[in-house]
């Protein structure tokens, strides 16, 4: 028996999975079926199911994405993925060149029993499954560059910022980029991450604050000898990263202050060991 987990945002797409993957015939034991509505979320029902073999993923969801949802899990804890996307012809090309297996919206029942077929030939042989990492981490490499590549240079020739304000309550409160943690974005709303320099360090402290800037914006305005961009949603201040940790398909979990942790893509991982002599 093999536990399913439905990876969507929209409960009429969960419903239509439900729908055919009780409607179809298949060679797959499913035991338990699981549902989560985000990124978080699935990535909650992984942590709680061992048990779950197969992932019905959804690229775009609120918070992490289904790509960022890959990113956190080791390579050996991956299940067997399904991409679910309403993604154009063009973007398209991502999957049939590095995905195993995508359905696009709205899913059709022959399209589905298909996708279940290579499910259980994948599932019977060791070497797919191994091809599938491969091609996953080819995927979400090709990804982040196509974002990278047509991202604007939003605040380019515009001086280098050593404040930046922040509306908060009645006042704009000014805020030394130097105690910048991080800036992220998470669903649309990019957030700074603040250390306190009245609180020791690496004993929390950290401040949160919603801004309007983009992340474009802000890695043209601070200062580039202190920040880094080191995924398509994160920017770090290097003079608050503590440690390094090796994760896996050559990415780092960055260690900040305030027990801050950044995971870094592949190709920026590989920036930073440069950028630190590694």
């Amino acid at each position: 028996m093999i536990s399913v987990l439905i990876a969507d945002d929209e409960e009429p797409a969960r419903l239509r999975l439900r729908h055919l993957l009780g409607a179809i015939d298949h060679e797959l034991a499913i035991g338990a079926l699981y549902e989560a509505h985000d990124g978080e979320a699935t990535l909650q029902q992984l942590e709680a199911h061992a048990d779950i073999g197969v992932l019905f993923l959804d690229i775009r969801m609120p918070g992490l994405s289904g790509l960022d949802v890959l990113s956190r899990l080791p390579a050996n804890r991956r299940p067997y993925v399904i991409f679910t996307t309403a993604f154009d012809e063009y973007a398209l090309q991502a999957f049939e060149q590095n995905a195993l297996d995508y359905l696009t919206k709205p899913i059709g029942r022959e399209r589905m029993a298909q996708s279940l077929q290579r499910v259980s030939a994948a599932l019977a042989h060791d070497r797919l499954r191994t091809e599938q990492q491969k091609r996953l981490d080819a995927m979400m490499a090709w990804m982040e560059a196509q974002e990278q590549a047509a991202a604007p240079a939003a605040g380019a020739g515009l001086p280098t910022l050593t404040k930046i304000s922040i509306p908060h309550r009645d006042k704009l409160l000014l805020i030394d980029t130097a105690d910048v943690v991080s800036a992220e974005v998470a669903d649309g709303v990019t957030k700074l991450y603040v250390h306190q320099p009245t609180l020791p360090k690496g004993r929390g402290g950290l401040q949160t604050y919603i801004v309007s800037y983009t992340l474009d914006q802000l890695e043209a305005r601070l200062p580039p000898e202190a920040f880094a961009r080191v995924h398509r949603s994160a920017l770090v201040n290097v003079n608050h990263i503590e440690s390094m940790v090796a994760w896996f398909s050559g990415r780092y979990k960055l260690l900040m202050t305030a027990q801050h942790e950044v995971i870094a893509s592949r190709d920026r991982s590989r920036l930073l060991k440069e950028r630190f002599a590694i």
